[in-house]
C-alpha cells in the first residue's frame, strides 16, 4: 500500500479538538503497527482525512508484524470500573475482526476464533478461575471453567490441570 506524504506545517487543533487544513478534520497518526492502522482506519471511515508515519515505511513491519497473535482480556472475580472496559473493548475487538472477515477486508484464514486456555497451574490459580467464571455463569460464550478432561478435549492434547476457557 502506498502511503500518503505527510502534510506540513500542522495547526493547532480548534475549539472542536480536531486538526484543521483547509475546513477538513485532520489526524496524523505517529506508528502504523496495529493500533496505529486501526485507529487510521476508522477515522478515514468517518470521513478524517489521515496521515500515517512510521520509522519503518511500512504497515504492521515490527511488533505488530508477528505471524500470529492472541486476543484475550484479562477477566476480574469482581466487577468494576476497569473490568467492565476491558471486557467491553474486547467483545468489541471480537465483533470488529469478525466484520473485517464478514467483509472480506481480511481472509477467514486470517484470524481463528479458537479461543484461549488459561491452565489452572496451582490451587490459588483454579480458585480464582473458579471465581471468575462464578462471575460469568450467565455468559458461558464468554468464558467457562472447565476441569482437566474438558480442557484436554478442548486443546486438543492432554492437559495436566483444568482450566479456564474463553471460546
Amino acid at each position: 500500500q502506498q502511503k500518503s506524504q505527510p502534510f506540513w506545517p500542522l495547526q493547532l487543533p480548534t475549539d472542536n479538538g480536531a486538526c484543521t487544513r483547509h475546513n477538513t478534520r485532520t489526524a496524523l497518526i505517529i506508528g502504523a503497527g496495529l493500533a496505529g492502522a486501526h485507529t487510521a482506519h476508522i477515522l478515514a471511515q468517518r470521513g478524517w482525512r489521515v496521515c500515517v508515519v512510521d520509522t519503518a515505511g511500512d504497515i504492521a513491519s515490527g511488533a505488530s508484524g508477528n505471524a500470529q497473535g492472541v486476543l484475550y482480556t484479562k477477566l476480574a472475580a469482581k466487577p468494576d470500573a476497569v473490568s467492565g472496559f476491558a471486557i467491553t473493548s474486547y467483545l468489541y475487538a471480537l465483533r470488529h475482526y469478525r466484520n473485517l472477515i464478514d467483509n472480506a477486508v481480511i481472509s477467514p484464514q486470517a484470524a481463528q476464533f479458537c479461543g484461549v486456555l488459561y491452565l489452572g497451574y496451582d490451587e490459588t490459580t483454579r480458585a480464582l478461575q473458579r471465581s471468575i467464571s462464578n462471575s460469568f455463569k450467565m455468559a458461558p460464550d464468554i468464558v467457562q471453567y472447565l476441569e482437566q478432561d474438558a480442557a484436554s478435549a478442548v486443546a486438543g492434547l492432554p492437559v495436566q490441570y483444568p482450566a479456564l476457557w474463553m471460546p
